[in-house]
């Protein structure tokens, strides 16, 4: 089974496909508002220490946005995620180096004293809601596996879950990390966007910092709606041509001797 599609098909008839397909396009049409937002804030922030451009359409938000939208086009119509891999090699490098850069600053200037008592204990209000969102996207990447999981040279259920586990983890230090070092350099002044905190501060680092991050989120938006381009194009072809349901239905015998097959398949590639 190479996508949520066929999974959902064989488990729970055809309406699990559009369903599944569905949820899939609606987180990931939110995903990139976020980002482009987070673009927006960044290129008012640069261009509007330029003296000559400052309070004006150049500096504004959405010329930076425009500006984005222009440059990913080209990124955005691609029709296999392995053509991506050059914007993932970038996003990786650019997360290290923000991470690096971050550090550096902390080194430069020192830290500040924060309340961890106060920062660490729950406070549920209103605000704690508006946050659950921005938690699932954080860890909403699990929508590209089979995407990523058919571009894999060797695809065995070895190398899924290696590839998994590893992009878990990465996500999981990489959020830490910056956590962390944030807090410690900004301490009780820092703000929830911690790149706000960052484009408040004189000097070159802070705008390389700014450039940087700006550079992963536009190597990430082309990633994310490929994601949601597929599944609603998979909507399209089912309800067209219904290229999943003209499959035969698996029963549960079948299952099991697909699982059979898969790893009988696996030995044969090891040996």
């Amino acid at each position: 089974l190479s996508s949520f599609s066929e999974l959902g098909y064989y488990c729970f008839g055809r309406a699990s496909i559009f369903i599944i397909n569905g949820l899939i396009v609606l987180a990931q049409a939110g995903m990139p508002i976020v980002y482009f937002m987070i673009v927006g804030d960044i290129g008012n922030g640069l261009l509007s220490k330029i003296g000559g451009i400052k309070d004006k359409f150049w500096s504004s938000r959405q010329f930076s946005i425009l500006v984005v939208a222009v440059l990913l086009f080209y990124f955005a119509v691609k029709k296999e995620i392995q053509e991506l891999k050059g914007a993932g090699f970038v996003l990786l490098a650019g997360v290290i180096f923000f991470i690096i850069a971050m550090v550096v600053l902390l080194v430069m200037n020192g830290t500040h004293d924060f309340d961890f008592y106060d920062i660490s204990r729950p406070k549920f209000n209103f605000n704690m809601l508006a946050n659950i969102p921005t938690l699932f996207v954080s860890y909403a990447f699990q929508s590209a596996f089979f995407p990523v999981y058919t571009s894999l040279k060797v695809k065995t259920n070895t190398n899924g879950i290696k590839a998994t586990s590893m992009s878990f983890t990465f996500c999981a230090v990489v959020y830490i990390v910056v956590s962390v070092v944030a807090l410690l350099e900004y301490g009780s002044r820092l703000e929830a966007n911690v790149l706000q905190s960052v484009s408040h501060m004189d000097g070159w680092l802070p705008v390389v910092i700014d450039i940087v991050f700006l550079i992963i989120v536009m190597m990430h938006i082309p990633i994310v709606l490929f994601v949601g381009k597929e599944a609603l194009l998979i909507i399209i072809d089912e309800s067209m041509r219904k290229s999943y349901s003209s499959k035969p239905r698996a029963t549960v015998d079948d299952a099991y001797n697909l699982r059979d097959s898969v790893l009988r398949r696996e030995e044969g590639a090891e040996s």
